[in-house]
């Protein structure tokens, strides 16, 4: 299994997975600083959503799959690290100003 095409946007992050013919997916989290921030209950969907912005988040999948060598059903995980976007700064300006002792316009 392969995290792969990952973006993000500001509150966001979106990715894809390739998943072989012997795996199956088990679980897809996501983590920020170590802790459980969301998990996807429909395992068909690839993106987590109402994220913070300019953080750093883990992604972690968790899969199993079964070679038929005798030793039964494996659990691995593959993980990748990826930052949310930070959100801009708002930008104001004045245009056509005009002060006085008392006033400004």
């Amino acid at each position: 299994v392969e995290i792969n095409n990952v973006t993000s946007d500001y509150d966001s992050i979106f990715f894809d997975l390739y998943v072989d013919n012997i795996s199956e997916v088990d679980t897809i989290a996501l983590y920020r600083y170590g802790e459980l921030v969301q998990t996807l209950d429909n395992l068909d969907v690839r993106q987590f959503d109402g994220l913070y912005s300019n953080q750093e988040y883990q992604l972690e999948v968790t899969f199993s799959y079964d070679l038929n060598d005798g030793y039964g059903r494996q659990t691995e995980t593959t993980n990748y690290w990826v930052w949310t976007s930070s959100k801009q700064y708002p930008m104001f300006s004045f245009d056509n100003v005009s002060a006085t002792t008392e006033s400004l316009s």
